[in-house]
C-alpha cells in the first residue's frame, strides 16, 4: 500500500507465489488514509498468504476475488480456477466457450469452465473481453481483456 494512499487491486493473477503473493496490514494507525482500499476480480491461489491478524473488518474492501482457503467478503469464492497450463505458465482460464492459447495464437476450446469466468464486480466493465462475454467481468489477469475467455453458454 501506498503511505498516503489506497490503490485499487484489481485483475490480477497472484499464483504460485513463496513465501507470499500478497500480505494486508493495518491501515487504521495510518494517519493519511482516508479510505477503504479495494481488492477485486484477483485469482489468489497455490500461495503461501500472509495476513496479518490486526486486519479488521472495513479496513479492505474485498469482494468479487478467487481465494484459496477463502475469505469473507461479496462474492468472493475459493475455487479451482482451473488455469489453462500453470506449470508453463500459461494463467488462460479454461472455457468450453473458448480461451486464448498464446503457444498457438488461436482460442481453444476445453472440456472445462473456470469459476473464474463471469464472476467479477458487475460494477466493473467488461472493456475489450471477446464475445460472447456474458457482460460481466472475468476475475483475474486477463479479466476485460481481449485476452480474457468465453463466456459459455451465450
Amino acid at each position: 500500500m501506498n503511505y498516503l494512499g489506497c490503490p485499487l487491486i484489481a485483475n490480477n493473477t497472484m499464483a504460485s507465489n513463496r513465501p507470499g503473493a500478497m500480505q494486508l496490514e493495518v491501515t487504521t494507525d495510518m494517519p493519511f488514509v482516508f479510505e477503504t482500499c479495494s481488492i477485486a476480480n484477483n485469482i489468489i491461489w497455490d500461495n503461501e498468504i500472509f495476513l496479518s491478524d490486526d486486519v479488521t473488518a472495513g479496513e479492505y474492501e474485498i469482494e468479487y476475488n478467487d481465494i484459496q482457503g477463502g475469505w469473507v467478503g461479496v462474492g468472493n469464492i475459493d475455487a479451482d480456477p482451473r488455469f489453462a497450463d500453470p506449470d508453463a505458465g500459461d494463467y488462460h482460464l479454461k472455457s468450453a466457450a473458448g480461451r486464448w492459447d498464446p503457444a498457438t495464437q488461436s482460442w481453444v476450446n476445453d472440456d472445462v469452465t473456470s469459476p473464474c469466468i463471469d464472476t467479477g464486480d458487475p460494477g466493473f466493465d467488461v472493456g475489450d473481453e471477446p464475445e460472447p462475454n456474458g457482460q460481466r467481468v472475468d476475475m483475474g489477469a486477463y479479466g476485460g481483456t481481449g485476452q480474457a475467455s468465453k463466456s459459455p453458454g451465450q
